[in-house]
């Protein structure tokens, strides 16, 4: 998701390939059985921001 020239994601700290510290990755997760990729989206961002959103250009 982007606004401008900003991209959001999630930050995390655990340990990881290169280490320990943060890494970011984007926010979401992965599409259930039966479910359209674009309810998938719908779903997986309210579950991570509480959001609910309208997809405007898929």
């Amino acid at each position: 998701m982007r606004k401008d020239q900003l991209i959001l994601l999630e930050q995390q700290f655990v340990r990881h390939s290169a280490g320990n510290g943060p890494f970011y990755r984007p926010i979401g997760g992965s599409i259930e059985l039966g479910e359209t990729s674009g309810n998938a989206l719908k779903r997986e961002l309210q579950e991570e921001s509480s959001a609910d959103i309208d997809i405007a250009r898929y």
